[in-house]
């Protein structure tokens, strides 16, 4: 096979140089392009994205209260069955999982079908199946752009999310923030009046103030349009 194909595919030109200088540089290359990626697109809607998904696993769980497992099982997808304590995927490839294996399910807003990933290589600790499956809809809680050229898009982020108390470490684990980053925009939040701190055990614990909450409230519809858009 020649050295220009992989997996019976031709290399890009721009990897093929990229692979070429070595893979601690090429890692680094892949690390710049994945966070030029997640903050020209992902960054700015993170808050609402993240929202959205953990409303999707308490919905999940509360229909496993209701319903059973099996219940919430079949309302993931229209592919996914539920039949004689089996579930099955309808799928044009066929494959069976013997044996009372785990499940990871994760809910996903970049997709609108059903994916799963199998881990077909044996090894002493074999991974569990995973389905990410569409996460159902929700409403957009991300600050309009007026907000985020008040304050900045990281602060607008993390403000936004501050609807609930959090601490600094939580902030940073969910907005992939060092947390001294993460200290210094809360520093500024908080002499702007925009977030209250509160000290409780061995945690502080930030979150919006009213003045803030109003701020990140949608404006009111203009004078003489009602909210369906009919004057």
């Amino acid at each position: 096979m020649s050295e220009e194909r992989l997996a019976g595919r031709v290399i890009p030109v721009i990897l093929r140089n990229a692979l070429e200088l070595g893979e601690r540089n090429f890692a680094e290359q892949v690390a710049g392009e994945l966070h030029q990626l997640w903050e020209s697109a992902l960054a700015p809607q993170w808050t609402a994205l993240r929202t959205r998904m953990e409303e999707d696993i308490t919905h999940r769980a509360r229909t496993i209260a209701r319903d059973g497992l099996s219940g919430m099982l079949t309302t993931l997808h229209p592919r996914m069955l539920w039949d004689d304590d089996q579930l099955s995927l309808v799928s044009r490839f066929q494959a069976r999982i013997p044996g009372s294996t785990g499940l990871v399910l994760t809910p996903s807003v970049f997709t609108t079908d059903l994916r799963i990933a199998i881990d077909s290589i044996p090894a002493p600790a074999k991974r569990q199946p995973m389905f990410a499956y569409p996460c159902r809809p929700g409403p957009q809680t991300r600050p309009g752009p007026t907000v985020h050229a008040l304050l900045g898009a990281t602060r607008a982020r993390l403000l936004s999310d501050l609807h609930t108390a959090r601490t600094t470490a939580q902030l940073g684990e969910r907005h992939f923030l060092a947390a001294s980053t993460v200290s210094y925009h809360l520093g500024i939040l908080h002499r702007t009046g925009l977030v209250t701190r509160t000290r409780t055990g061995q945690h502080v614990l930030y979150r919006q103030t009213p003045r803030a909450a109003d701020l990140l409230a949608p404006p009111p519809p203009a004078p003489g349009i009602q909210p369906n858009g009919i004057s």
